[in-house]
């Protein structure tokens, strides 16, 4: 309860910094605006018990489905502008690395 707390401050707080920074960026997502990655990994590790593997499989399935921008992950960010839009698409990513990461962790892999 208290993490699900943390994580809604943390991504609503991710929202407004990164709508505040692209207005000072001449309205663009900077590649330097790191705080949607940061909100969309703790989605992508929540609940999923934290091992080196989980990590580096959380790690490298998040940054694939961020750079590669799959469906539904590049729909957010074309519907979304601002704040929303930059840490929307990075939500998704995570959402969907954490379902991979439950149905893994059900079939075993990490033990």
């Amino acid at each position: 309860e208290v993490f699900l707390i943390f994580l809604l401050v943390f991504v609503l707080g991710a929202v407004y910094v990164a709508a505040v920074a692209e207005k000072q960026m001449d309205g663009t997502d900077d590649p330097s605006i790191v705080v949607d990655e940061m909100a969309g990994f703790l989605v992508a590790m929540a609940f999923v018990p934290l091992t080196p593997w989980s990590l580096l499989a959380g790690f490298v399935l998040f940054r694939a489905l961020v750079i590669f921008k799959p469906p539904p992950v590049n729909a957010v960010e074309r519907r979304f502008s601002g704040g929303v839009g930059i840490v929307g698409d990075d939500l998704i990513a995570g959402l969907m690395t954490n379902a991979l990461l439950q149905l893994i962790i059900r079939v075993n892999i990490f033990s």
